[in-house]
């Protein structure tokens, strides 16, 4: 089954997190949506929440180990690794789509508004950041 990658916006990151950097360690737990992707996460999964700050960069906020659906939200173990700045990333990621992200120049946030599913491989990328693995390195 599927990990989710999903975006939170600019506006609630900045409501919920205010003054967040790499480095820091987010405490999020939750992500509230109703989209059917995240109907085939299973207990093996993860949903790797991003959001766009500044100058079109990618941060990596959080992983949500093995969430369950509890009312709006999917929620699952609380994340402990560090908000990782993730651009690197960008021109890897494939999803199950077999698709890249594709964006035209500062329109990442809106390419990335639907979320979608990731593939071992795509797992594998966003968890080499923040962890000291070759992922962090530009």
């Amino acid at each position: 089954m599927p990990s989710v990658l999903a975006i939170v916006s600019k506006a609630v990151f900045e409501e919920d997190h205010a003054g967040a950097k790499p480095g820091d360690v987010l405490p999020i737990d939750r992500y509230v949506s109703s989209m059917p992707v995240f109907k085939q996460v299973g207990k093996d999964d993860a949903v790797f929440l991003v959001t766009v700050r500044p100058g079109n960069a990618l941060w990596l906020l959080a992983i949500i180990e093995a969430p369950k659906k509890k009312g709006k939200a999917w929620v699952g173990k609380k994340n402990t690794r560090p908000v990782a700045e993730i651009a690197n990333a960008v021109d890897k990621l494939r999803f199950e789509s077999g698709k890249g992200i594709g964006t035209a120049k500062g329109a990442l946030g809106m390419a990335l508004q639907t979320p979608r599913r990731l593939t071992a491989d795509d797992v594998a990328l966003l968890r080499s950041f923040g962890s000291g693995a070759e992922g962090t390195k530009p």
